[in-house]
């Protein structure tokens, strides 16, 4: 109800001149510009501060993958070295690197 009272008085002709209207308007759109800006550099903060974590993540995710392929490879080299698949076909061994790589 106090809104609805405010907006009247807002529009009220009687009381205010089209300059002091306008004034206020501006005024209004203003102070909702000012929000707007606050709200955008909150939501950049955020996001620069998501952006950061998600780089973090991406860095331990390359570290774990790199040293998952070095230890698939050193067991690789083991098991050609130690004669491991001496019984494989060449198309077995093939496929089998192709996986391992």
């Amino acid at each position: 109800a106090s809104a609805d009272a405010a907006e009247l008085a807002a529009y009220d002709a009687g009381r205010m001149s089209l300059a002091e209207r306008a004034a206020q308007a501006v005024a209004a759109m203003s102070a909702k510009n000012r929000a707007d800006v606050e709200a955008r550099r909150e939501a950049v903060k955020a996001l620069g501060g998501n952006l950061q974590k998600l780089r973090q993540a991406m860095a331990r995710q390359r570290e774990y993958d790199k040293g998952t392929v070095d230890a698939i490879v050193r067991q690789a080299r083991i098991m050609l070295e130690g004669g491991m698949l001496d019984g494989m076909t060449r198309g077995e061994v093939k496929k089998l690197l192709s996986l391992v790589a």
